[in-house]
């Protein structure tokens, strides 16, 4: 069982050096996909995932202990991070309801002598002490008679957090003591050997490949750009879980270097990846052995020496079939990270996807949408003086239909509408004179008129000069105006209008893509009339010529779009005339979401009226911020400070990013969008700041004279965290828009092995069934064997021996069974039967999850 937190103990009983330090996350009970047991996971103020090897993501005990009120579950914990203090945890060695210890225990606690607790379940303790580990960590199960099965006493002074709950034990010091002696005794107590994995998974054969030779052909290879965000530190496409990042990178490794787990550790040194926890003898070698578990094929060389054993159907057991890699680009992708969201908008996010049965991406992206609508214009994101950037956003989901994505805009907007219907109620005494007053001086203005074109002599004079004064007069009159947020798609004139009309700020959010098709027929010297929307995007000054008058000027508009598209729609996007060319698909944050079809609950709850309301507060109270005006009425941006911490993490993943974007990276492809995404981070980092403030769960506020005061690390390393997430997403959508000849070849060679049930088929069969069609020679056939062979879909069987004369045999090839129910091959039928291969696809549907709930959690962050 666990005990309730008592905020009140630990601020009565734990030591004061340990409450004055900044090292302190919340933790709370969670199910974790793999483990037998509810884990204890870290968490920041903001319901982030916390990492006890990421100061970034720690806090002061009072700010826990406020987050933990505001939460209502879990407790607060301590993270070690090698600066003088180690904990010991003693696991199963006191009962729960008398409190008696169990004599090892007691033996330990009495050589410590020094603050000890205990711990959250009531049947261990945990002791801290001044001191420091002459190595990393370490783990003994207790071995003595009359022990209970699970206990087991384990000591860090880095890398790990104690869950912390104040109810000392009092027959121990209250204070932590120095007692480096007694911990150096304990440590080497503790020294036992682990199995290790061998020193090479293979001997060192003719062919074995260099350091930079096998970094050069992983970075070549078909899964080369997967290989390259690894290689560069990116995890978002293991959920920002380390330690199977670390795990992938491994066995991309273990291919290469054809076992030899040296190679790999000496290369793994060498990569992004690379932390201290890799010393960690226990770790690392536990990672090599699940790297190389399993693995019965390696790189070889080749040359007729060293080609790999082809088996034929005579042989004696192949290897056993893994399962093949799907094609669906949206299978391989990271879940939305709503918890980079305040709570308020992060708890809508996940109810709506309940409620509505979609991905949290879709709600997510658009909230995010919402909030820049809700704020943008109003304040500007000032990194440097040199680097400004504007708070709106350009969004795009691409879902099939059927998706409900209409119900989820309408739930995303009501609070942006409900808004705007006040602001209207609210101001129509006032709109209704202006309109009135300007009426009678219009009337005015055309009676003078008629006076100045009637009138002689010096009464022309005079008639003339009244009318050029009511003529002012009528152009000082404020235009009776309605508040307005939103807009639907609209011609690139009729947007400016807008525009000047609301001050230079307007969201256009709608579940359809009619705005590009709006886009691509309007056009101006043979291309499309896009300069409104690129400029409203970047903040440039957009001028409009009229005729017959002066032209009108905005000076910094702000212009926020939200879209959800069918991929029939983004599809051929990047060939409509300057769509690529002239930057507009580079300012787009895009999403590729799973589809939930198939899988929905038919009856799921609605959105609780507490999380919709909430949710309405924090977008109400961005609307409701204080707007500066010029004397154009145009509204003047204040500006959004970032601290100097907030700057170096910026800047740092910007330098991340640097790299990918040059020739062979793997965003060289995205360049003019990737190019973009620190500045779009840096946006999104503005929009989390001003909304944490209006969050109702908040202790601040961002509604007051002075407004949010800067733009903290915390906020920018959870706009990092969408901004790793819009990184594989992006390279999904762009691959959408444009044709990819060799990809569509594979999947229509594998439509026609997955026709009927076979096992087995030869290369002439297929030439026999295709030629003349999409494969005009048998050469055209060799790419898409290869790629279906490296995918997992097919293996080639042993050359058969020619005998005599006559033609040489045909290749032949096995049918991996898996081919049959993958789950997420987008163009063939969920249940694998069979389907004519020219026939439109079915889009299917992966029974996996990735969520962050279902992904194993970190050893680095195993909870004590």
């Amino acid at each position: 069982m666990t005990f309730p937190f008592d905020p009140a103990l630990v601020r009565a009983n734990v030591p004061a050096e340990l409450q004055d330090r900044r090292q302190w996350v919340l933790w709370r009970l969670e199910t974790v996909k793999g483990k037998r047991k509810p884990t204890k996971v870290p968490y920041t103020t903001r319901g982030t995932h916390a990492r006890s090897t990421a100061p970034t993501t720690w806090c002061s005990l009072e700010e826990a202990l406020a987050a933990q009120r505001r939460r209502e579950q879990g407790g607060v914990g301590f993270v070690f991070a090698g600066d003088g203090l180690v904990g010991v945890d003693l696991d199963h060695c006191r009962d729960a309801e008398t409190g008696a210890l169990a004599p090892w225990a007691t033996a330990i606690l009495a050589a410590l002598a020094s603050y000890t607790e205990v711990s959250p379940s009531g049947t261990g303790v945990h002791v801290l002490v001044r001191g420091a580990l002459s190595g990393s960590g370490r783990k003994r199960p207790v071995r003595e008679d009359g022990a209970h099965p699970e206990a087991a006493v384990e000591i860090y002074d880095r890398g790990r957090y104690f869950t912390v709950t104040g109810s000392r034990l009092p027959e121990y010091p209250a204070g932590i003591e120095d007692r480096q002696a007694a911990v150096d005794r304990l440590y080497a107590s503790l020294d036992t050997k682990e199995p290790t994995a061998p020193a090479q998974g293979s001997p060192r054969q003719p062919g074995h490949l260099g350091d930079d030779e096998v970094l050069r052909r992983a970075i070549g290879a078909r899964n080369g750009a997967s290989f390259l965000r690894l290689w560069n530190g990116d995890t978002s496409g293991h959920a920002g879980d380390d330690s199977s990042a670390d795990l992938a990178l491994c066995s991309h490794l273990a291919f290469w270097c054809r076992g030899d787990v040296v190679q790999v550790d000496r290369l793994f040194r060498r990569s992004r990846l690379y932390r201290e926890k890799w010393d960690r003898q226990d770790y690392r070698e536990r990672t090599l052995a699940k790297a190389l578990e399993g693995r019965t094929e390696f790189y070889e060389p080749a040359g007729p020496a060293a080609l790999p054993a082809r088996r034929s159907p005579a042989s004696a057991a192949p290897d056993p079939w893994q399962s093949p890699i799907p094609f669906d680009a949206a299978s391989d992708l990271p879940a939305f990270p709503t918890d980079a969201f305040p709570v308020s908008v992060a708890d809508w996010i996940r109810a709506e996807a309940v409620s509505t049965q979609t991905p949290e991406d879709l709600p997510g992206m658009i909230a995010l949408s919402v909030l820049a609508t809700a704020a943008a214009k109003k304040y500007r994101a000032t990194i440097r003086p040199e680097w400004v950037e504007p708070l709106n956003v350009y969004t795009e989901v691409t879902l099939p239909p059927g998706e409900r994505k209409s119900a989820v805009f309408r739930d995303a907007t009501a609070p942006l509408l409900d808004w705007e219907r006040d602001a209207i109620q609210r101001e129509g005494p006032r709109l209704r004179g202006a309109a009135l007053s300007l009426e009678i001086a219009e009337g005015r203005l055309k009676d003078a008129k008629t006076r100045a074109i009637k009138a002689r002599g010096a009464d022309r004079l005079v008639a003339e000069e009244d009318l050029r004064c009511l003529n002012e007069d009528v152009a000082a009159l404020p235009r009776a105006v309605a508040p307005r947020v939103l807009a639907d798609d609209v011609t690139p004139e009729r947007l400016f209008g807008l525009l000047t009309e609301q001050g230079g700020r307007l969201g256009i959010l709608s579940p359809e893509g009619g705005i590009f098709d709006l886009l691509a027929g309007r056009y101006s010297d043979g291309l499309p009339n896009l300069d409104a929307f690129l400029k409203a995007h970047s903040g440039d000054q957009l001028r409009v010529d009229r005729i017959g008058r002066p032209a009108e000027h905005l000076r910094e508009p702000a212009l926020t779009v939200g879209l959800a598209v069918q991929p029939a729609v983004i599809e051929g996007l990047a060939d409509k005339p300057g769509f690529r060319g002239r930057g507009l698909l580079a300012r787009f944050l895009y999403s590729v979401p799973k589809s939930l079809v198939g899988r929905r609950r038919v009856d799921p709850p609605p959105v609780p009226a507490g999380v919709t309301a909430a949710y309405a507060a924090t977008v109400w109270t961005l609307l409701d911020l204080p707007a500066d005006r010029g004397q154009d009425g145009e509204i003047v941006s204040r500006a959004l400070h970032f601290s100097p911490e907030a700057v170096e993490v910026l800047l740092r993943f910007s330098g991340e990013i640097e790299p990918r974007l040059a020739e062979g990276g793997d965003l060289e492809a995205v360049r003019d969008w990737a190019a973009k995404l620190p500045g779009a981070v840096a946006r999104i980092a503005g929009l989390l700041t001003l909304a944490d403030g209006a969050d109702p769960g908040s202790s601040g506020g961002c509604g007051g004279i002075g407004g949010p005061s800067t733009v903290s690390r915390e906020a920018v390393e959870r706009a990092i965290l969408l901004g790793r997430y819009l990184i594989p997403h992006a390279l999904a959508a762009f691959g959408l828009m444009g044709t990819n000849r060799e990809k569509e070849d594979s999947l229509y060679l594998l439509r026609w092995i997955l026709r009927r049930p076979r096992d087995r088929f030869t290369k002439r069969e297929v030439w026999q069934e295709t030629k003349g069609g999409r494969f005009q020679k048998a050469e055209d056939l060799d790419p898409p064997l290869q790629d279906l062979e490296e995918r997992g879909y097919i293996r080639r069987d042993q050359d058969e021996q020619r005998r005599g004369g006559g033609r040489r045999p045909s290749p032949s090839y096995s049918v991996n069974p898996g081919a049959y129910s993958v789950p997420q091959f987008p163009h063939f039928p969920h249940n694998g039967t069979a389907a004519d291969p020219d026939a439109p696809a079915t889009p299917g549907h992966s029974s996996s999850c990735d969520c962050p709930s279902c992904v194993p959690a970190s050893d680095g962050d195993s909870p004590r």
